[in-house]
């Protein structure tokens, strides 16, 4: 499938459906499950009003509110196609930024309008221009455990062209290049965290929460004792850990990196096969409260150790490793 096959079809059923629409964007790649939704921040007035209007007088007339009725329109159509997409992923586009950091440069009647209907349905990705700077941040009120993570929407505006505007002094940090920084302000109530940097640098991957891999942990330890044990209590672990496992497979937050916490989860159990096979190999007896003995073949504790410590050495690794890969590389010293 290519340009030749996918896009005619893709441009036949737009004309079919909006025959008098005078333009067309395209956001990008045709990426299954991933909806690219284009809206327009341009509010020249001119441009938007209709030929005729009809006779009004007052505040409220559509005459003198051409432009903000313009974003509010596309606001509650953005409301109603996000509540209905079925895509994992949603992604909005448009030209002036709803956050802006550039001097000079500051659009509050689209960020009134538009940014709650983002914040609502947890856009994934909302991708801006116009102010040839690079920039970006999310909302406080997403902010996780762990400093600079969000778990909603992540506002971007991004520059590819050789034109660079200065960055926005009030409230903004300027940073090293390839560095890690983050800056707060307020923009007619809403706290915004931005990364701003003129470096090219590689977006680094979110951190899982702390409670993400504890159920994973848990998970791997009702797993293991529900095998080691299946022939007595496992018979009821093991539906819970199976349920736990779909649970985290299927939900969001769970469906990251934190699953390497199941091996560390699945070394609880030969741990403490170890420990009450300790004084073994060999018959173990020991002296009851009534002066009787009571002896017990036991096995040799160190393949159970041996198991565990793999289970945790190999769960500590893919972690250092997946963190690793999420540092940022270092921007070219010609940027």
């Amino acid at each position: 499938m290519g340009l030749d096959s996918t896009w005619p079809k893709v441009v036949q059923l737009a004309q079919e459906k909006a025959p008098d629409a005078i333009g067309s964007v395209h956001a990008g790649d045709l990426i299954e499950g991933v909806r690219f939704i284009t809206i327009n921040a341009t509010t020249d007035s001119t441009f938007l009003r209709p030929d005729v209007l009809p006779s009004c007088s007052g505040a409220e007339c559509p005459s003198t509110r051409v432009a903000a009725l313009w974003v509010e329109y596309q606001a509650a159509w953005l409301d109603h196609i996000l509540g209905e997409s079925p895509s994992k992923w949603n992604v909005v586009t448009f030209h002036q930024p709803v956050y802006s950091a550039s001097a000079g440069r500051d659009e509050p009647h689209l960020r009134g309008p538009w940014v709650p209907v983002f914040q609502e349905h947890n856009i994934d990705l909302v991708q801006m221009g116009h102010d040839h700077v690079y920039a970006r941040g999310f909302n406080n009120e997403n902010k996780t455990d762990l400093d600079g993570v969000t778990d909603g929407p992540v506002y971007i505006v991004q520059n590819s062209g050789a034109k660079h505007y200065d960055l926005a002094s009030s409230g903004l940090t300027l940073p090293l290049k390839g560095g890690r920084f983050t800056s707060t302000r307020e923009i007619d109530g809403y706290p915004m965290t931005q990364a701003p940097t003129a470096a090219r640098v590689q977006n680094a991957r979110r951190r899982p929460p702390v409670w993400a891999y504890a159920w994973w942990a848990a998970t791997g330890a009702l797993l293991g004792f529900g095998v080691a044990g299946l022939l007595t209590i496992g018979i009821f672990l093991l539906p819970v850990a199976i349920a736990l496992a779909v649970v985290g497979a299927l939900w969001k937050p769970l469906s990251t990196h934190s699953v390497v916490a199941l091996g560390g989860g699945l070394s609880a159990a030969p741990l403490y096969l170890a420990w009450i096979n300790r004084s073994g190999p060999g018959a173990v007896c020991e002296a009851l409260a009534d002066g009787a003995t009571s002896c017990a073949d036991r096995w040799s504790p160190w393949p159970f150790v041996a198991v565990a410590v793999i289970l945790l050495a190999g769960s500590c690794l893919v972690t250092v490793h997946m963190r690793r890969s999420r540092d940022l590389r270092p921007a070219s010293p010609d940027v």
